[in-house]
């Protein structure tokens, strides 16, 4: 310790020193500059995060789903979302499900769905071909087969549009419940 070193002491114990009242001014400069840059930082950048936030909203809002509203911002032109997971009729004879699709049409053209792929074949698609208007939502029945595990099949819509001619979506193919004597 030097004749400038300031002790810090608790009832019992030495805790610490300070170099001098120089040392004590230097971090509270250095305390100081840090807020202002914080502050400096921190309202553009939360007036950033505030803006996009916003306009994640509000395509989330014109379009129906933060999923939808996130494809518009992107500039897709069509968007297709299984409105849920396919649900079983309760034949385990047929094992058949059902579910539906919802396709919309964000552009200001008609756009018509010519078919579709799914490499399981374990889904097939009720409607098609179909024209979807402008601005536009249809709903399109999803038939699959129940099977001994959950799965999901990629199916990709085929379009005649230029700009998006696939179109992907997931369905969600349920489990076939255990038969219980």
């Amino acid at each position: 310790m030097t004749g400038s070193d300031i002790i810090l002491k608790d009832a019992h114990h030495t805790v610490g020193t300070l170099q001098d009242s120089a040392a004590v001014g230097d971090a509270a400069r250095a305390s100081r500059d840090s807020l202002y840059m914080l502050k400096l930082l921190g309202i553009p950048s939360l007036v950033a995060i505030s803006l996009v936030a916003g306009v994640c909203l509000w395509a989330a809002q014109k379009t129906g789903s933060m999923r939808a509203g996130l494809a518009y911002l992107r500039g897709d032109r069509l968007f297709a979302a299984a409105t849920g997971p396919i649900q079983w009729n309760g034949d385990t004879a047929t094992r058949q499900a059902s579910g539906t699709i919802e396709i919309a049409n964000f552009s200001d053209e008609a756009i018509r769905i010519v078919g579709y792929n799914n490499p399981c074949l374990c889904v097939r698609i009720v409607g098609l071909p179909l024209v979807i208007r402008p601005h536009e939502r249809v709903t399109l029945v999803v038939e699959g087969k129940a099977g001994s595990e959950e799965r999901t099949a990629s199916v990709e819509f085929l379009t005649d549009d230029a700009v998006q001619p696939r179109v992907p979506v997931n369905v969600v193919i349920p489990l076939l419940p255990s038969q219980e004597d």
